[in-house]
């Protein structure tokens, strides 16, 4: 249930060289008028229009300031990546939009060449990311498609999902509540598509510790958790009956309280989801009858 999407800045630091723009007219048409629709407020005084050629093959179109990229331009690189937006003393700095080779997007607030901020992420698989940023890693609040058609709403820390969230499956089944480092781990409620519910602890991304769970035809298990199983003490109810007691692996296991309809009980040992005996050694046809759901 981790993040499903990421970005890999294009930008490092690149010493450019000024060149004539006949010497590169491979630029000319090779990178999108889009540009011309970013805007963005310079105080200082930048120079006239250029093209720079620099060191890695990547080729610059844009406002200078002392000879570096300043002001609004554009860049594309060898492969056929490209940035169209704002620079700031030689590096991508303020709102812009970065293609990579593999048509992947990202659009929004840049700082040291890197995204930083709130802005949008967009894969050609058809996920994405919207929401704040810290150095190219979704930081803050966001929301995310996957390719896999899971969908959350939540904190981010880094790149992974942490913290505060919501999430919900391609399959219907939906989960609000906490994440550390980008799996279901602390206190939530998680629903499944046919209806039943865990209200408790999680860790690892399973039910591990005490919970609630509740079933459409009113089964109920109150008590502790483990590796997503009935593990410990718990108490579980069905048909008007009641088992109070321990458990092993998801099965009533070790000894408990039997709880008929009618309010008689008696104290037995269970073991992998089978009674044994009762402790008070009475047993009779009646009695017999399944302690099991």
């Amino acid at each position: 249930m981790g993040s499903c999407s990421g970005l890999c800045s294009k930008f490092t630091v690149e010493k450019p060289i000024i060149v004539n723009v006949s010497e590169i007219e491979v630029v000319e048409g090779a990178l999108s008028d889009e540009y011309y629709h970013l805007s963005a407020q310079m105080s200082q005084q930048v120079e006239e229009k250029q093209i720079l050629r620099l060191e890695t093959g990547a080729i610059y179109e844009g406002e200078l300031l002392n000879g570096v990229r300043h002001g609004r331009g554009k860049q594309i690189w060898p492969d056929g990546s490209y940035y169209i937006g704002d620079f700031f003393n030689d590096k991508a700095q303020g709102h812009g939009k970065l293609v990579n080779i593999s048509g992947n997007i990202y659009e929004g607030s840049w700082m040291d060449d890197k995204a930083n901020g709130v802005g949008k992420f967009m894969s050609t698989d058809g996920s994405y990311y919207e929401g704040e940023w810290l150095n190219d890693k979704q930081h803050g609040y966001g929301k995310e498609q996957c390719s896999n058609g899971s969908f959350y709403d939540g904190e981010f820390y880094k790149g992974a999902r942490h913290g505060k969230g919501k999430l919900v499956t391609k399959d219907g089944c939906q989960y609000v509540g906490t994440f550390e480092n980008g799996v279901i781990s602390g206190k939530g409620t998680y629903k499944w598509a046919d209806g039943k519910t865990y209200e408790g602890d999680f860790k690892h991304g399973q039910l591990w510790g005490k919970g609630v769970m509740r079933w459409e035809d009113d089964r109920e298990y109150v008590g502790e958790f483990k590796e997503d199983k009935r593990h410990g003490f718990g108490t579980y109810k069905w048909n008007g009956r009641k088992y109070m007691g321990e458990w092993l692996n998801g099965q009533q296991h070790g000894k408990g309280v039997y709880i008929r309809e009618d309010g008689q009980q008696r104290e037995g040992i269970w073991q992998y989801g089978i009674r044994v005996r009762w402790n008070d050694k009475l047993q009779t046809q009646q009695e017999q009858e399944t302690t099991q759901n």
